[in-house]
C-alpha cells in the first residue's frame, strides 16, 4: 500500500470539503450527502492497491487460455 497517495488524497478532499462547503451551505441535505459519499467513496479506494488488481483482460486469459489448449489454437 502506498500511504503516501492516501495521504495525498486524504489532504485534497480537506481542501476541497473547505472550499465547497460554503457553496453548500445553501444546498439541500440531499446534495451534502451524495458530496460527502463521493468523497468518502475516492478517499475509501485509495487504500486498496488498485494498480496490484488484475484487469479484464488478465481474468479473460485465464479463462479461456484452457479452452484454447483444449481445441488445438
Amino acid at each position: 500500500m502506498q500511504w503516501d497517495a492516501f495521504v495525498i488524497t486524504a489532504v485534497l478532499i480537506i481542501l476541497i470539503i473547505l472550499l465547497q462547503w460554503p457553496l453548500l451551505k445553501k444546498a439541500p441535505a440531499k446534495d451534502k450527502i451524495v458530496f460527502a459519499s463521493f468523497l468518502f467513496i475516492g478517499w475509501s479506494l485509495t487504500l486498496l492497491d488498485l494498480m496490484q488488481v488484475p484487469g479484464p483482460n488478465s481474468i479473460l486469459k485465464a479463462i479461456f487460455l484452457p479452452i484454447a489448449r483444449v481445441i488445438g489454437l
